[in-house]
């Protein structure tokens, strides 16, 4: 619809010069000879008769309408009869058989469709009409959408990276289509999956049927009821003139009067449910479809390759975002040669995504390093236990095959338990360092709701978001949200068990890593704590995580005088009271020069105060 072919052009314009032929003699008032410019091989203007169903007179009148535009000796020949460049409806029926006045309803074709305009009231034998420059355009072999359609439709392009398990899938549905067309006539394809994934994937079905999609933009939803029918009564023109089909992504109330074959995302069809629907679910290509891909594009070596898989292994894109990380990997391996391919495709594909996931959580910037921690040796042992498995997830779950046996108790989920400031967001920031993902804190201020069923909602947008991405959960003080399931009492109960069940089944199929924090271990209903792979507790500190504590909160730029680390080892602090400690002490010495003992005295009674123990 969108390029013009000069032979194409060409051969329209003399298909339909040859229609207009015979129309001239037809003009000579003295001229007997029948009418035969419905007669000829199968053009445009043929099929286009066909379609509209037309009779003869009503098709006689279109091409007389299309000649006084085309043929000047045409044009001059009907002002000549009356006076004017626009044929009447007057002039059709003096020179067509069997005219009809119904051809001016306004549920007959050419008028119904908009294929002629009419002009100004006037009486109705001599009311003007005109074709429309879209169809005369078409019919001359230039297929442009029409311009006033430009601004709220855009063409979909296939993907630039094509999966042949997704072509396969997709002509399987497009035969399917074209099986139930003979039978139930569906017209409203519901595809199922991230809206990025569900369009690429629809637009493969509709080239599969010789059909162009368009994206329909989210606004003409909200368009008064006459505005969306004037969009109805153009877009059938479309279908008339071209072949095509719509995508729409958001909700739109009068989804069942769009005419044509409609591809949907499960967001537009909302609660409606029309008997013509087909429900069809993106498939997941292969991973092996993906890992071979990115082998071939950067022409990676065994060694690339097996580092490569490791990090691609929990990400998901749709085929335009596969194909933007590459070409981005490609600029970037070019400007860092020194930096590891893997980590340069994992840089790539997480930009893809992570900015749909800001949205809905905080993202975090990473800086504490393994030597930060201050913790017992066996917490840390626990930490670089979650760090392993996450590198290795591919090799244990794909290669060796484990993900075939069982697709639940795959996921990495860990809880980090312990009282305030003992460094479980810090732990949090080591792993993510340790694995070059982005963090993100998940705000549960903005999460949770006293409304049944929206705090699922909110969740279940995270998930979607965070899902094939590549990057951490933190979800920090999840005991707020992961509560015990309570006895049902009434029907606020009963809803919040269902919220907390559906909890399970999303951290069970994400496929990234989730950290949970809480005060309270104990609050957490169990059936969490049976599907979390990790455990840690983190314990307040006694006074030699304490000494080490206060031996490296100053960084090495501060002016410290006399710091008296046994001494402040025995205030029962956590690490981020000394932080906090250490912060406040230097903003009370910044006008002084150096930090002094007791700017560091007065910092660490006050944060006895604020927990309590002063």
């Amino acid at each position: 619809m969108t390029t013009d072919d000069p032979e194409d052009m060409e051969a329209a314009r003399l298909a339909l010069l040859a229609r207009l032929a015979p129309l001239r003699e037809r003009l000579h008032p003295e001229s007997s000879e029948p009418w035969g410019g419905l007669e000829g091989s199968d053009d445009r203007f043929a099929r286009l008769v066909r379609h509209l169903q037309l009779t003869d007179f009503e098709a006689s009148w279109l091409l007389l309408c299309i000649g006084v535009r085309v043929a000047p000796e045409i044009a001059a020949d009907v002002i000549a009869r009356t006076g004017q460049a626009t044929p009447t409806f007057a002039l059709a029926s003096q020179l067509f058989a069997q005219p009809h006045l119904s051809a001016l309803h306004p549920h007959r074709p050419l008028i119904d469709t908009a294929i002629v305009n009419v002009g100004a009231e006037a009486p109705l034998g001599e009311c003007a009409f005109g074709v429309n420059d879209r169809v005369l355009h078409h019919l001359l072999g230039m297929d442009r959408i029409d311009p006033s359609l430009e601004p709220v439709l855009e063409l979909v392009e296939p993907p630039p990276w094509r999966f042949p398990s997704w072509i396969d899938a997709a002509h399987t549905v497009a035969k399917d289509l074209i099986d139930t067309w003979d039978t139930a006539e569906v017209d409203r394809v519901i595809i199922e999956g991230p809206p990025a994934r569900a369009r690429s994937f629809a637009v493969l079905v509709a080239r599969a049927l010789r059909l162009d999609l368009y994206r329909m933009a989210p606004d003409v939803a909200s368009w008064p009821a006459s505005d969306r029918a004037h969009f109805r009564r153009l877009w059938r023109r479309e279908l008339l003139l071209d072949a095509a089909a719509l995508w729409v992504e958001g909700p739109i109330a009068d989804l069942s009067r769009l005419p044509g074959l409609v591809f949907l995302s499960t967001e537009a069809q909302g609660s409606t449910t029309l008997p013509r629907m087909l429900r069809v679910r993106v498939p997941e290509p292969a991973f092996s479809e993906v890992l071979d891909g990115w082998v071939a594009e950067l022409a990676l070596d065994e060694t690339q390759r097996g580092a490569v898989a490791e990090v691609l292994f929990d990400i998901r894109l749709s085929p335009d975002q596969w194909h933007a990380a590459m070409v981005q990997s490609w600029g970037m391996r070019r400007r860092e040669p020194q930096v590891g391919v893997e980590t340069l495709v994992l840089r790539a594909c997480i930009d893809q995504q992570t900015a749909v996931l800001a949205t809905q959580a905080e993202r975090l910037e990473a800086r504490a390093q393994w030597a930060d921690l201050v913790l017992p040796q066996g917490c840390v042992t626990q930490l670089r236990a979650i760090v392993h498995q996450a590198r290795h997830r591919y090799r244990v779950l794909q290669t060796w095959g484990f993900d075939r046996t069982s697709s639940r108790g795959l996921a990495i989920t860990a809880l980090f338990h312990g009282p305030s400031g003992t460094g479980k967001t810090m732990a949090a920031e080591v792993i993510a360092n340790a694995l070059e993902r982005p963090l993100f804190r998940i705000d549960l201020s903005r999460v949770v709701s006293k409304y049944i069923g929206e705090t699922e909602k909110n969740l279940r947008a995270i998930f979607d978001a965070a899902n094939g991405t590549g990057v951490i959960l933190l979800f920090d003080e999840a005991d707020a949200l992961f509560g015990k399931r309570s006895e049902v009492k009434d029907s606020h109960d009963r809803y919040a068990n269902q919220e907390v069940s559906f909890l399970l089944q999303e951290m069970e199929r994400y496929r990234g890593l989730a950290l949970l924090t809480t005060n309270r271990k104990d609050d957490l209903d169990d059936a969490f704590r049976r599907r979390l792979r990790f455990i840690l507790g983190f314990p307040s500190p006694g006074v030699e995580a304490r000494r080490r504590m206060w031996s490296q909160v100053f960084p090495p730029d501060v002016p410290l005088e006399d710091l008296d680390v046994p001494a402040l080892a025995t205030h029962a602090l956590t690490g981020g009271d000394i932080r906090n400690a250490a912060l406040a002490a230097a903003y009370a010495a910044a006008d002084g020069g150096s930090v002094r003992p007791e700017h560091i005295e007065r910092a660490v009674r006050a944060e006895l105060v604020k927990s309590g123990r002063g």
